[in-house]
């Protein structure tokens, strides 16, 4: 998914790409047997290209460019929609439009929280989904039953556990401690409102599944979690509690060669620079289970250290770890090999809250959302290592990072300056030339080497240019693009 490219006109249709009548009749049976009900989502006005690409006269705007049909974000032809206009209240007539013609087929409406922004049709059940749901209280507030799906805390398509552990999707994380600790009816909801709020719903996406189980690997056990959200009330929560009881639940479920993901015992760790040196942190969401960790890079065991404080780190070395529960293994091994260089523990001086990451001597994994990169969105950036001292400089390395699906480019251009006062900076050396001229596609991790600088200097300056917009045949055309960098190296 994240290295698919635009389709381009003249290009063959991929196998399959629609349902007939007899494969939706086949699939609701099976799924009646199984006591679960389809409901149907019909994308309109908008966040469709298929029916547009089979009938461009009836986009919005009017277009006179290819539209082809697009799996997932819809690229260039993100702003297309059924042709009622681009105003709010226009949108509003359409979906009142619509919405009567399934009522009167004897069926219900529901639609996403965008039909907020204009006159809501009459009866129609809000999704809120946005940030944390919260316009399905606006709903709520105009009389209209409502569901809450809020994408940061109950879309299952995000990471669900330590990220250099998990297969690639996108976005940051929604763990099941986070799935199970959110609370639909917020202490400030007015309670007469509070009354229209029919239910919960945890919401996956499968644009990064390949197969059945990839879809139950994302579900399980987040699934259990967001039932506890539906059923339980909010004053009975206890998490402790609640991963007992799930252990019993998830033997059943793998009895029934039902996967689940075993994410909850996975270790997520914070390398940050501390007086030259480096602190780990190590946590687990389980609160059963404790950590044994090494410093010298052997496989940990029952007999190694039991973590319960930050470690420091004052040399290259590796440290792993990994989650213990009744004297057996639980959780994956995780392993960080820590380097040093004459950067590796020195302040960044940066408006980037996340520029600690830049000398923490720890290389990100290809995955630019793993809390390992340092990103910038759409704009230039520039920041600066202390090294306290006037220091002997002769090679400079930073890490980039391209995901060309997701948007992530390589800089345009970088340059590197040296000064002795943070004041006066003479540049030492240039790569790129700043124009949009090319966006690589795939996904790749690319040190940008600066040798032989032979200088000395108490600051290092990293001047980076952003790539532009995307280029017209990408699959996010015309959208800006991020810049990630992952380590300084300075020799």
């Amino acid at each position: 998914f994240p290295e698919r490219t635009a389709p381009q006109k003249g290009e063959a249709t991929p196998v399959g790409g629609f349902y007939t009548q007899e494969d939706m009749a086949e699939l609701i049976r099976y799924a009646s047997e199984r006591a679960i009900e389809i409901i149907p989502e019909i994308e309109m006005p908008a966040h469709t290209t298929s029916s547009l690409a089979a009938y461009p006269n009836l986009a919005c705007p009017v277009v006179d460019a290819y539209i082809g049909v697009l799996p997932g974000f819809a690229g260039n032809t993100d702003g297309l929609v059924y042709c009622a206009g681009n105003e709010e209240e226009l949108q509003s007539y359409f979906m009142k439009r619509m919405s009567k013609y399934v009522q009167s087929k004897g069926k219900q409406v529901l639609g996403w929280d965008e039909l907020t922004n204009s006159t809501i049709p009459e009866g129609a059940t809000i999704m809120g989904w946005q940030g944390m749901g919260n316009a399905g209280y606006k709903a709520g507030k105009l009389g209209h039953k409502f569901i809450m799906t809020p994408a940061r805390v109950m879309y299952l398509i995000r990471y669900q556990g330590p990220q250099w552990f998990e297969p690639r999707t996108y976005f940051g994380n929604n763990t099941l401690k986070d799935v199970y600790m959110y609370e639909p009816i917020q202490a400030n909801w007015d309670k007469d409102v509070a009354k229209n709020l029919i239910g919960v719903q945890a919401s996956l996406w499968t644009e990064f599944c390949n197969s059945a189980e990839d879809v139950e690997y994302l579900l399980f056990p987040r699934l259990i979690g967001a039932a506890e959200v539906a059923w339980s009330d909010a004053n009975t929560k206890d998490w402790n509690g609640f991963v007992t009881r799930l252990d019993g639940v998830n033997n059943q479920i793998q009895q029934l060669g039902i996967i689940s993901a075993a994410s909850m015992y996975n270790i997520d760790h914070k390398v940050e620079p501390n007086q030259n040196n480096l602190k780990v942190t190590l946590s687990c969401i389980r609160p059963d289970v404790q950590i044994h960790y090494t410093t010298n890079g052997s496989e940990p065991t029952a007999t190694d250290p039991i973590y319960t404080d930050p470690i420091c780190v004052e040399k290259e070395q590796i440290v792993k770890a990994v989650t213990y529960k009744d004297g057996e293994v639980v959780g994956k091994v995780l392993s960080l090999p820590l380097s040093k260089n004459k950067a590796t523990g020195k302040k960044v001086l940066s408006s980037n809250p996340n520029a600690y990451v830049l000398t923490n001597g720890l290389r990100g994994s290809n995955k630019h959302s793993d809390f390992e990169w340092c990103g910038w969105y759409g704009e230039d950036a520039s920041f600066i290592v202390d090294l306290e001292t006037v220091t002997p400089i002769n090679q400079v390395v930073l890490g980039t990072i391209l995901n060309h699906g997701m948007g992530v480019h390589h800089p345009a251009k970088i340059v590197v300056s040296v000064s002795n006062d943070n004041e006066n900076y003479t540049v030492v050396a240039t790569e790129g030339t700043g124009e949009n001229t090319t966006q690589e596609q795939g996904i790749a991790i690319k040190d940008r080497e600066f040798k032989n600088l032979n200088k000395q200097a108490r600051y290092v300056k990293f001047s980076l240019y952003t790539p532009g917009v995307c280029y017209p045949k990408h699959v996010r055309a015309g959208q800006k693009t991020w810049m990630h960098c992952d380590e300084i190296i300075i020799e």
